[in-house]
């Protein structure tokens, strides 16, 4: 007795199955049309709007580029030289997404209204989860140019909230730093004045005036960290498709799942 030999295709059973399913052709990919663009109607229009930012001038890190051999004073004062540079935009990244930050920006600035627009109640701890999943942060590690983004239904409010973020990281890096630069200046000005030798003394002197030079630095620059090339601005275009886009994305997915369903529907058709 012959086995009947297994039809792996057939243009014969697939135009069969065809007009069979001839009226799911039509619904399914209706369905599902209707269904994409019902979903994306419910759901509250976003807006995006972001700035792109570089990092300001490098600036000294400690003081190995003009302390030369005097790394032993330095490190008695609490200053690293392990480094040329000290790379604060790296850092002001990690606090840009830090709770401490994300709270203090919160309480500053009362957001709690816009990030959670229907708890009369909430707390500042709770704005933080609303708070990172609109923030959008894209650091080119080749370029080192930053994009910091919010996504929000308000325009404006996305607008602003960026520039809100630009303008506090920077401002809490020149506050953090120049704390830094000045427990070290007092350091160096208590060192100095006890020193015996007039060497040291002189070396002490010399890191000390540098350390004020940084101080001045950090109280003259605005953008301490990153320095604006492309504020935010409002948009006006939604960041997602429009309806008629999901519309037709789920016209054309409702095609491709008849598609599998009439191979698979004539495959059984020519095996019979």
């Amino acid at each position: 007795m012959s086995q009947k030999p297994l039809v792996i295709f057939s243009s014969e059973a697939f135009t069969q199955s065809a007009r069979q399913l001839k009226l799911r052709w039509i619904l399914v990919p209706l369905l599902l049309a209707v269904i994409f663009s019902g979903v994306r109607a419910l759901l509250p229009t976003q807006y995006e709007a972001s700035a792109v930012l570089a990092p300001s001038e490098e600036r000294t890190g400690g003081l190995a580029e003009i302390a030369g051999g005097l790394s032993g004073l330095a490190g008695l004062a609490g200053i690293d030289l392990g480094g040329s540079r000290l790379d604060n935009t790296h850092l002001a990244i990690e606090i840009m997404q830090s709770r401490s930050f994300i709270h203090m920006l919160i309480e500053k600035h009362q957001l709690l209204p816009y990030l959670l627009p229907d708890e009369d109640n909430a707390e500042t701890w709770q704005g933080y989860g609303p708070f990172r999943d609109i923030l959008i942060i894209e650091n080119d590690r080749t370029t080192r140019i930053l994009r910091l983004g919010i996504l929000h239904p308000d325009a404006e409010f996305a607008a602003r909230l960026v520039n809100i973020i630009v303008d506090e990281i920077n401002q809490y890096m020149r506050v953090r730093d120049k704390a830094n630069i000045d427990q070290q200046i007092a350091y160096l000005t208590e060192v100095a004045n006890n020193a015996q030798q007039a060497e040291v003394r002189e070396s002490l002197l010399y890191l000390l005036q540098e350390q004020f030079k940084r101080a001045m630095l950090v109280e003259a620059n605005e953008d301490y960290v990153y320095e604006t090339i492309d504020p935010a601005v409002t948009p006006h275009k939604p960041a997602s498709f429009p309806i008629v886009v999901w519309f037709l994305i789920g016209f054309i997915l409702g095609g491709f799942v008849m598609l599998a369903v009439n191979l698979l529907h004539a495959y059984r058709y020519a095996n019979d």
